[in-house]
This record gives structure tokens, sequence and C-alpha cells, in this order.
């Protein structure tokens, strides 16, 4: 996959310090402190709540960033690549696959 320009630059930079510090480095899903691997802890994501690509005048809103540990962060893109695919999420999280006949 191709590195993204946009992760590089000085404002996303900025905007992600700053939801970090709004956030306190914790993981707004599972709670789980974010201040990295120097510190034997996970390092801290900040993910766009409505994704970049659909909402690009929202990709350095704070309001629509949080922080995500990796595991919440892969959980959640998961996720979301599973529905743009056209494959429905169950309540346990799973993808709902119709039986097979």
């Amino acid at each position: 996959m191709p590195h993204d320009p946009f992760y590089t630059s000085t404002p996303w930079r900025k905007v992600r310090q700053a939801v970090l510090r709004r956030d306190r480095y914790i993981c707004r899903h599972c709670g789980v402190k974010c201040l990295g691997h120097k510190k034997n802890l996970p390092n801290p994501h900040v993910d766009h709540v409505i994704n970049r690509k659909k909402r690009p005048d929202l990709a350095l809103n704070p309001g629509n960033l949080v922080t995500l540990c990796p595991p919440c962060h892969s959980k959640k893109t998961q996720t979301y690549d599973v529905v743009r695919k056209g494959n429905p999420i169950g309540l346990d999280g799973f993808p709902i696959v119709a039986d097979p006949e």
C-alpha cells in the first residue's frame, strides 16, 4: 500500500497531538492507556470516525477524530472494510453470512 502524504503533513501532526492530549492517550473504545513502546504500552492511533475518503472536509476536524489502541483500530478498520464490501455485520461484530443451501 503506498504511503499517504497526508499523515506526514504538519497540519495532521498538529491535530493528531491535540487529539491525543484531549483523550489523555486513552483508547476511546476499550480504555487502555496508549503511551507507546518506550513505556511498554501500545502506540496510540488517531482514527477518523467518519472515513476521510467519505468526508475529506472533516479530515482535520478534532470532533471527527478519536484515540484508539492498535487492536481497536484494527478491528474498526476490518469492520469498515467488510461493510464497505457490502457484507452486513452482526451484533457479535462478525460478518453475517447467508446460510449455504
